[in-house]
């Protein structure tokens, strides 16, 4: 093994000599060398002038040694085993952050260590397996909210952890983009639950085998629902939504339901299309997260849309209808693309790409989630409406923004109770609650609220009662003046109502009539990370 220290500026060349000098490829030519160059200066381009790289030769990298002995081992050409790994620092790169006790463990409590990158051994389609910490990025590139998770990797023997999504890039000969969209939902899902596991290349090939009518390598793609059967073979609980199903009526839901299950902090696999050209050949990506809203400015334009009305009386703006720009995982292009979902490709700068549209997602659900989210905000609307039963109907404010995510139990439990604005018997009711696994939240807000992410009602689904009969998926309703929720000593059907006695300072004047006390808190934002700087 070779090692070799470099900085952002000089990166490129040095990884260039490396692999030249490592896969003997002094012979390449001149036009081969600038498609090596250009991909990895769009790489490193991304990443900030300061940080410091470590290039390491002969590292055996799990995907690669998959592809390599179930496709290239069996070609006459003689292709390289090992690959070629980067890792990236935030600190200069000494000896003692390896070699000492001390420095090791400064450099793991100090998040010094941002990711790395394999370089692989096919030419000219080197980017391989990598892992990249948004905070590498510019500044100007890396404000957003996205999915991430924790991946173990080493450097020079040390081991250290990143916090990023998953990305590669395709080979073209046994790895397509349905492929690498597969493995990083899967190298992405196994390595943050233990219900899942990280599933290789090859094995996703086998999953597909009974269904595959043609041979499989070279790879000829995946369909739409090729990808929804692999993801549904590796144990999740996949749904498919068209465009065409979705904006067919006047609604036009289909982008919304995206951004809903985006902030419900779950990935999306992606299909694009020319629509230009009928049965033209797609390209699939993933959906990571969003650049943060701007739910003020949307508020002050008069052609924003409601999402609902009450008999004149209530304004709902439904918070997914704010447009945005979206976090996408393309394995044409470096991680972490910004792009607004009229026109996906506009990061390719191309005019061609101009007139491609999304077509299809696919949302990889756990497999007992069984109440979907157009369903959960139907639900959650009614109830704003509903003006017949008491429990159901607190007295709302004359316009609110409703901001609808699923999330698990554990998560949302946690949250209210780490929640110091919240009312302490509210948490306490919350906490003792019997809850399924994952959870429809519907968050309310005044819009005197939202610039400060505060939130003054709260209704909760349970995610596993797709039945609307008889309020069975509703938990938990509240806002500033009373509260119901789901009990075996219900005081109205099967609901408990519950007024609280407030501090001495909050009783009114005028009478002594108990309210309940739900001031203003912070809204729920543990689904996906923030990654935000000032510029």
């Amino acid at each position: 093994m070779d090692i070799y220290i470099s900085t952002q500026k000089d990166a490129v060349d040095d990884i260039i000599e490396v692999y030249r000098r490592k896969y003997h490829r002094c012979n390449v030519t001149d036009n081969s060398i600038i498609t090596i160059r250009s991909k990895l200066r769009d790489y490193m381009e991304r990443i900030r002038e300061d940080i410091h790289i470590l290039i390491e030769t002969d590292y055996v990298d799990k995907m690669y040694r998959d592809q390599y002995y179930n496709y290239y081992s069996t070609k006459r050409d003689d292709y390289y085993r090992d690959c070629i790994r980067i890792s990236f620092f935030n600190s200069p790169i000494r000896e003692e952050t390896f070699f000492t006790k001390e420095g090791t463990l400064k450099a793991r409590e100090e998040d010094d260590y941002l990711g790395f990158l394999l370089i692989r051994p096919t030419f000219p389609k080197i980017i391989g397996r990598n892992v990249l910490s948004p905070k590498a990025l510019k500044p100007e590139l890396g404000n957003f909210r996205t999915c991430t998770t924790c991946f173990s990797a080493t450097a020079n023997g040390v081991k250290f952890d990143v916090t990023g999504f998953p990305h590669a890039s395709q080979d073209g000969e046994m790895l397509c983009c349905a492929d690498i969209t597969i493995w990083a939902m899967m190298e992405y899902f196994g390595n943050k639950y233990p219900e899942y596991c990280v599933v290789l290349p090859s094995k996703t090939m086998t999953s597909l085998g009974n269904i595959m009518y043609q041979r499989q390598l070279p790879t000829a793609g995946l369909s739409i629902e090729s990808i929804s059967y692999a993801l549904k073979e590796h144990g999740l609980g996949p749904k498919i939504f068209s465009r065409e199903e979705w904006d067919k009526d006047k609604d036009k839901e289909f982008e919304p339901l995206f951004s809903c299950y985006i902030e419900s902090g779950l990935p999306i696999v992606v299909t694009i299309e020319d629509t230009n050209v009928p049965n033209s050949e797609g390209h699939a990506i993933i959906c990571v997260g969003h650049v943060e809203e701007n739910m003020e400015e949307c508020l002050r334009d008069p052609e924003f849309e409601t999402f609902g009305k009450t008999d004149g009386l209530i304004n709902v703006y439904d918070w997914d209808k704010v447009r945005k720009e979206f976090i996408f995982m393309d394995d044409n292009c470096p991680p972490y693309q910004k792009a607004y979902l009229e026109e996906p490709l506009d990061y390719y700068k191309l005019e061609y790409y101009k007139e491609w549209k999304i077509t299809h997602f696919i949302v990889p659900l756990y497999p007992k989630i069984y109440l979907d989210a157009h369903e959960a905000k139907q639900q959650i609307l009614s109830y704003i409406k509903n003006r017949k039963s008491c429990y159901l109907n607190p007295q709302w404010d004359d316009r609110i923004i409703l901001r609808t995510f699923l999330t698990s139990s554990r998560s949302y439990k946690q949250y209210i109770m780490h929640n110091e604005e919240l009312n302490r018997h509210i948490q306490q009711i919350i906490l003792e609650m019997e809850f399924p696994k994952f959870v429809w939240v519907g968050e309310l807000s005044a819009p005197e609220f939202v610039k400060d992410k505060k939130i003054n009602g709260l209704i909760i689904l349970d995610a596993t009662e797709p039945r609307y009969i008889e309020n069975e998926s509703l938990l938990f309703i509240a806002n500033s003046t009373r509260i119901a929720y789901k009990s075996e000593k219900p005081t109205i059907n099967k609901f408990r109502e519950e007024y609280i006695e407030p501090d001495s300072a909050e009783k009114s004047k005028e009478n002594e009539i108990n309210v309940l006390p739900l001031q203003p808190f912070n809204r729920f934002e543990s689904n996906i990370k923030n990654f935000m700087y000032n510029i």
